[in-house]
């Protein structure tokens, strides 16, 4: 039996199984009369003469002698230190002759059966003595230590587990080895990409575009021109005067740094230098963390009123957004940064960097950077339409403009090419601006828009990338994104049922990859990435092949999108044809729905230019005690979205001021009740905030109609369906691409 070595001590330890199964304490025990303790480094020392143990062979201290006396094995007097490199060295050339600290106590298995190597065809014993580094969320703490050991694990699909042990609070840690990659000090040799390492149950050739850290950086091949990437990134620091070289003042607070990656198509590659901004202490070094961003409502909006008014819409990509901000914007103090690891100041003299600007990852970067476009805006003659501050309007004469942004990211819609050229010149004098032109993808979506025609909105790109990076772009295609009869459960984990954290990991990568898209443009998987996403923390199996069955409905359905046309179009429910800008609103609720906590689930639509505009599927906050009350909830839910379509559509001039919109609804009981005012036993107990919609009725800002039940859209909002349901409000919802639209 090998034991490998886990300090500079020259004692060695028995495996786990055997300490688990002959002693659980501290307390110094008996073993075939010899005494073995167990010291503050977890470790067990044993005679070398027990039969079945082995040990490495070191000329001091002796055995014996440690054994015998009366003194603990750590008495200075009889051990000396061992140099590690000696002790990691031998332990490397050794072979495994027993499965490692399982815990279990079968150690049955003979070395052969096990295999050391790593996926990428590295030999596992190779890092053992490789430094590392990790910071530790809990106390904000940054460790260093030493890859001593591996171990099997049987019940994981005999998977290697690397063993480390930290300096600074003399204990150990476990990893697995694409864990271990990301937090190496110096990544040992060439390695395979991270992705393609991975434990996880599905294969792919996905190659990543962004890569997060600088040890998982030095494992790709193409190391070297990320290298270059950083050099560049610190020259342009220095030379649009974001970053200075300085000494700091004696005992100045200094902000840690870190660089990130990302792979750029026809490009070079990408380092940015980002601050590290938990280091950063609030009323000392900032003020304000957070401000707003455009919703995707505000931009769908913008591109179905664009359509209604045949306005021309161009986009543009304001260069370097937040390193134009003066970070006096917020609180005027100098901030000083220390320079990525792996990149030290080349003087050598230890200096920091002076951030001069709102360097990326600052808590504080994004506020400065919105007050600094806001000022400018305004300069501009633009005022903000929607109460965040990030949609914007032009309005004088003849001449109208919407301007819409998504940090550094704007789309403008607007009715004279002057406003446009006008607005380009002054970001580019200002800031510069790259990618100006027609507007033909935002933010991941890829918009096919046609003047005065229609606006197409599709994510067939991203989610290919999507599918082929958890190998699913082959896959058969189902009809729905979940089956009819599923309940998504928590209750339903049980240890024969749970993943393990390769798997878990892989859910919620794929959750949080089907999220964004299910916020942009497809409410047809709203309800499912919603029901999925709310298991998060305890996934099993089941919602495994759940998430996966989205993933294959996505497949083949790339072309599906939202759709706005400038004629006339029929709203469900409707008799009628409406025109273009007619504003038609959809609720619906399923009562109970949520397995675990009994609450409902609200869905809503709204529609402008044939096309969805808004829509959400989320649970309710109360618990509602029927199906009236859950609709009567779901109305309400639906009202607030509504009232802000409708103060942006007042401002631009689509609707009258005082012109009341349609809302409908499949529950007879629930429109009953926004229009009786009186308390009885069935609504007395609602929350305040949910008689919100009687206000807007009985003002008739709203007016609530009914809607059959199978007409109904908002449904696909609420829970799984059958087939022939869920395909007709799919069809209705998000039109595929190559339809004809009714």
């Amino acid at each position: 039996m090998t034991y490998f070595p886990f300090r500079k001590r020259g004692q060695q330890r028995i495996d786990s199984a055997y300490f688990q199964e002959h002693a659980n304490t501290e307390e110094v025990a008996t073993w075939d009369n010899h005494q073995f303790h167990r010291d503050h480094f977890d470790a067990v020392f044993v005679p070398p003469t027990e039969e079945g143990t082995e040990c490495l062979d070191y000329s001091e201290p002796s055995w014996n002698d440690i054994t015998t006396s009366d003194a603990a094995p750590d008495d200075p007097a009889l051990i000396s230190d061992l140099d590690i490199e000696t002790a990691i060295s031998q332990a490397k050339t050794l072979p495994l002759s027993n499965e490692m600290g399982s815990g279990s106590g079968n150690n049955d298995s003979p070395a052969a059966d096990k295999d050391l190597t790593l996926p990428d065809g590295r030999w596992a014993p190779d890092l053992i003595g490789s430094r590392v580094t990790k910071w530790y969320k809990h106390n904000n703490s940054t460790y260093h230590g030493t890859v001593v050991d591996l171990e099997f694990k049987p019940n994981n699909k005999n998977k290697i587990v690397f063993s480390c042990f930290f300096d600074e609070d003399q204990d150990y840690d476990y990893f697995t080895y694409p864990q271990l990659l990301k937090i190496l000090d110096e990544a040992p040799g060439e390695l395979a990409n991270v992705a393609e390492v991975a434990e996880v149950e599905v294969k792919s050739n996905y190659v990543p575009d962004v890569i997060p850290t600088r040890a998982e950086m030095l494992a790709q091949p193409d190391f070297q021109q990320f290298l270059e990437a950083e050099r560049v990134e610190i020259a342009n620091m220095e030379k649009h005067e974001v970053l200075e070289w300085c000494v700091p003042p004696k005992g100045a607070r200094l902000v840690s740094s870190k660089f990130t990656y990302k792979r750029r198509p026809g490009k070079p590659h990408k380092a940015r230098i980002v601050a590290r901004g938990f280091s950063m202490e609030h009323n000392v070094d900032y003020l304000h963390s957070s401000s707003p961003v455009a919703t995707s409502a505000a931009f769908r909006l913008l591109l179905a009123v664009a359509v209604t008014l045949g306005m021309d819409v161009s986009s543009g990509d304001i260069d370097g957004a937040f390193l134009n901000a003066e970070l006096s914007e917020d609180l005027d103090v100098p901030l000083y940064m220390s320079p990525p690891a792996g990149f030290q100041d080349p003087t050598g003299q230890g200096r920091a960097f002076l951030v001069k600007r709102s360097i990326y990852g600052l808590k504080n970067a994004s506020y400065c950077w919105f007050k600094t476009l806001s000022a400018v805006m305004k300069e501009l003659g633009y005022h903000p339409i929607d109460g965040s501050e990030c949609l914007w309007m032009f309005n004088s004469g003849n001449k109208k403009a919407i301007f819409c942004v998504h940090v550094d990211d704007y789309v403008l819609a607007y009715t004279d090419a002057e406003l446009n050229t006008k607005l380009v010149s002054k970001f580019t004098e200002l800031w510069g601006v790259s990618g100006t032109g027609p507007l033909r993808t935002h933010l991941g979506m890829e918009i096919d828009f046609v003047k005065g025609k229609h606006a197409i909105i599709t994510q067939k790109m991203y989610f290919e990338k999507v599918l082929r990076r958890f190998g699913f772009a082959t896959m058969k295609s189902v009809d729905t994104p979940m089956e009819s009869t599923l309940k998504i459960s928590l209750e339903d984990t049980t240890p024969d049922n749970v993943l393990d954290d390769n798997e878990k990991r892989q859910y919620m990568e794929i959750i949080g990859s089907l999220l964004y898209g299910a916020v942009m443009s497809r409410p047809d998987i709203a309800n499912a990435v919603a029901q999925l996403g709310r298991v998060m923390s305890r996934p099993n199996k089941t919602h495994l092949s759940a998430a996966k069955r989205v993933l294959r409905y996505i497949a083949g359905t790339l072309d599906r999108g939202l759709r706005y046309e400038n004629k006339d179009w029929y709203a469900p429910g409707v008799a009628d044809p409406l025109p273009p800008r007619a504003v038609v609103t959809y609720a619906d609720s399923d009562w109970a729905g949520d397995v675990d906590t009994r609450k409902s689930m609200s869905g809503y639509l709204i529609f402008m230019a044939g096309g969805v505009i808004s829509y959400r599927s989320k649970m309710q906050s109360i618990q509602a005690l029927s199906s009236a009350e859950a609709e009567y909830v779901a109305l309400s839910d639906a009202a607030r979205d509504v009232i802000y379509v409708s103060n942006v559509l007042q401002e631009l001039g689509l609707i009258e001021k005082g012109g009341a919109l349609p809302l409908f609804s499949d529950s007879s009981a629930a429109l009953a009740m926004t229009q009786n005012k009186g308390i009885n036993h069935r609504t007395k107990h609602i929350a305040l905030r949910h008689h919100f919609i009687r206000d807007l009725v009985d003002k008739k800002v709203l007016t609530v109609h009914k809607i059959g039940t199978a007409a109904n859209p908002a449904d696909l909002l609420t829970k799984a369906t059958d087939k022939t349901t869920f395909v007709r409000h799919a069809d209705t919802c998000t039109p595929r691409a190559t339809d004809a639209h009714a």
